[in-house]
């Protein structure tokens, strides 16, 4: 599956004169016709880099790309503005830590001097980003944006290169805003939030085994929902361009995917590592029934959408730290817990028992007398034990009926009614 969406990428390689990235928002797009962008270029490393070949050509011609993109954020050309303009988004900044990050040392100058400008960014009151650099505004933190970014911080804690000590701060960082996250959403259970699955992994990730316990229940009951990978959420980002005017963006994802990203938590309950699986079958299944072997749960195959991909994929092949545990139990509680119909199991393990003496004693006359001709004594052996006294007919007739008529209980054996 990654050999494909790399191909993939190779194959659409775009080439824009004076702009240092190569892919746009869609994967399919024409060389030509591409809009070169941010997302595009990180998700391209991620995918060339994946699965520990960060010495690739390919891999290394990407990375090169997102550095120069970087460095070139304080100069006046039209795509250096661009850069400034993009990276002052602070989920942008995020990707592109990850994608310098990834198969490379956290201590390497690029990465550093990325992840010391997402450091800066942090509201000083709480801890947390908010969406985007508005100078001369008190910014406010956004669940959001701020669960994205720990996120992405918990897959680059485990795909970049380093020490325990090269990650001290980051891992301090994580906790502390983890914390101030789960406090946030806590003190608001009740708020709307159509990505709460993404504050919740953002939690979980960050704070692992410490997690609150609501916030293990409530994953733990999105875990027991059907997957729906196609469900996209679309978060709008205010931001300040360097000429001081107000711009807005937008970012859209399959919010589902990043249940995949779970595989990279330590110590978390097994139910999330079971949902985590089976968000990833959901995910290898889209991709098998694509004809270009894509994530396509859209009209058009988005690039980043194919790094998401790429990630989860990534976080299965890998080493799991999770191995030992049973995953046999969460799977038996899922399927307890789905929606059966168990109007069905009713009338065959209760509506039957009821009817079924009153039918044995509508037919046993003629029953008996052809047993009878046929000298089977063992079949009127058999019908002699089924007989109930009459008043015992009586008193189930009247139970089953009130429960349900004979006509009703076919119709629920054959499924036509519930």
């Amino acid at each position: 599956m990654l050999e494909d969406i790399r191909k993939q990428f190779t194959s659409q390689k775009a080439r824009k004169d004076g702009h240092p990235l190569h892919w746009g928002q869609f994967i399919d797009s024409s060389a030509e016709q591409a809009q070169v962008g941010l997302y595009g270029g990180v998700a391209a490393c991620i995918a060339y880099t994946a699965d520990s070949r960060e010495q690739d050509p390919q891999a290394t011609s990407s990375r090169v790309d997102l550095v120069d993109y970087w460095n070139r954020r304080s100069g006046s050309e039209p795509s250096e503005v661009e850069a400034e303009n993009n990276l002052r988004q602070n989920v942008r900044l995020a990707f592109m830590l990850l994608g310098v990050a990834i198969g490379h040392n956290f201590t390497d100058t690029t990465v550093s001097e990325v992840w010391a400008e997402l450091m800066k960014r942090r509201l000083p009151t709480d801890s947390l980003w908010s969406d985007a650099v508005i100078r001369d505004t008190a910014e406010h933190p956004s669940e959001y944006s701020s669960a994205m970014i720990l996120i992405l911080l918990a897959v680059v804690r485990r795909l970049s290169v380093g020490t325990d000590d090269n990650f001290r701060d980051l891992d301090s960082v994580r906790q502390e805003a983890g914390r101030r996250l789960q406090s946030a959403y806590l003190g608001d259970r009740k708020k709307i939030r159509q990505y709460k699955v993404v504050v919740l992994i953002a939690i979980m990730l960050s704070l692992q085994k410490s997690a609150d316990s609501k916030v293990k229940a409530e994953l733990n009951e999105i875990g027991l929902k059907s997957v729906d990978v196609r469900q996209r959420y679309t978060h709008f980002f205010d931001y300040q361009k360097r000429d001081n005017s107000q711009s807005r963006d937008y970012l859209i994802l399959p919010i589902n995917l990043l249940g995949t990203f779970l595989f990279y938590g330590d110590d978390l309950p097994a139910r999330q590592y079971f949902y985590a699986t089976r968000v990833l079958e959901a995910m290898a299944s889209s991709l098998e029934k694509s004809p270009n072997k894509l994530f396509m749960e859209g009209e058009r195959p988005s690039t980043l959408e194919q790094g998401i991909v790429v990630i989860g994929l990534e976080a299965w092949q890998r080493k799991k730290n999770w191995k030992g545990r049973k995953l046999w139990i969460p799977n038996i509680w899922w399927r307890l817990c789905q929606d059966y119909d168990f109007n069905r199991w009713w009338a065959l393990f209760f509506l039957l028992p009821l009817y079924g003496p009153i039918a044995i004693a509508a037919v046993e006359e003629p029953i008996t007398k052809y047993l009878t001709d046929q000298g089977m004594l063992w079949g009127l052996n058999i019908v002699a034990s089924l007989q109930l006294p009459q008043w015992a007919l009586a008193a189930l007739a009247v139970v089953a009926a009130a429960i349900a008529k004979p006509q009703d209980l076919v119709k629920v054996l054959l499924g036509k009614k519930r």
